[in-house]
């Protein structure tokens, strides 16, 4: 369907390094693409417990590579 771009989240943790909110502060373009890779963060991810900061950002880039 060509649904490709990069969404930039805003990730906050707890002490233990779980992720406890992922908000989306650049968009992808596209809703599904934003919501899947929420879901999958807020699934699979930990946070450094070694930093004095709770606020992390991070961006995901999703390409469509034609062969």
């Amino acid at each position: 369907t060509g649904e490709q771009g990069t969404v930039v989240l805003l990730l906050t943790g707890d002490d233990a390094g779980n992720v406890i909110a992922v908000d989306v502060k650049t968009s992808s373009g596209f809703p599904v693409l934003d919501r899947a890779t929420v879901d999958f963060i807020k699934r699979h991810w930990r946070l450094p417990t070694d930093s004095s900061t709770h606020l992390f950002e991070t961006s995901v880039t999703y390409k469509l590579l034609l062969n």
